[in-house]
C-alpha cells in the first residue's frame, strides 16, 4: 500500500505498539522478524510522519540487539529503530513473561512460576500511566516498574469490592 501519510489529515496524540508472535506462530525465524522488526518499525516510520509525538514500544525484558538468539535481538532491534526516529516522547516497555491467563502455553503456565510475570492488565496500566505523565524524551521500564502498578491496580480493584 503507497500511501502519502504525511498527506492525511490526523488528530491523534498518541501511537502504540503491542504487536508481536513467536517463532513458532510466525512458522519461521523470517516470518517472526517481519512481524516483530518490520510490521512495528513501519508502524512507527508512519506514525512518525503522521506528527504523532508519542509512540509507546512493547518489547521484552531481554531486549538486546547484540544478542546471539533470534528472540531479544529482535526485539533490540526494533527498539533501536523506533529511538532513532526521535518521537518527541518515546516509551518503551519491557516486561518479563506476559500473563496471558486461558491464552498461555503449558510451558508459558510451568514458567509463570520460575520467572517474573506480568499481566497484561498491568502492562497496559503502565502504558496508560507513562502516556499521562506527559513526561518528553526517552523512558524505559522494567518489568519491575510495571509490577508496581499491577499492585496499585490490584488493591484498588480489591477496594471497590468492598
Amino acid at each position: 500500500m503507497n500511501r502519502d501519510w504525511k498527506k492525511v489529515p490526523v488528530s491523534v496524540d498518541a501511537a502504540f505498539s503491542c504487536l508481536g508472535t513467536t517463532r513458532k506462530d510466525a512458522g519461521s525465524a523470517e516470518a517472526f522478524r517481519k512481524v516483530d522488526l518490520e510490521y512495528v518499525t513501519k508502524f512507527a516510520e508512519l506514525a512518525k510522519d503522521a506528527g504523532i509525538p508519542y509512540f509507546g514500544l512493547l518489547t521484552a525484558s531481554n531486549a538486546n540487539k547484540d544478542s546471539w538468539f533470534l528472540y531479544p535481538q529482535t526485539k533490540g532491534e526494533v527498539e533501536e529503530n523506533v529511538k532513532e526516529l526521535q518521537f518527541e516522547r518515546t516509551s518503551i516497555f519491557r516486561p518479563g513473561l506476559i500473563n496471558r491467563g486461558k491464552l498461555a502455553r503449558t510451558v508459558e503456565s510451568i514458567a509463570g512460576y520460575l520467572l517474573p510475570s506480568i499481566t497484561t492488565r498491568a502492562i497496559a496500566k503502565g502504558m496508560v500511566v507513562d502516556y499521562e505523565s506527559g513526561d518528553k524524551g526517552l523512558r524505559e521500564w522494567s518489568n519491575a516498574d510495571l509490577k508496581k502498578h499491577e499492585v496499585a491496580t490490584a488493591v484498588t480493584e480489591k477496594q471497590s469490592e468492598l
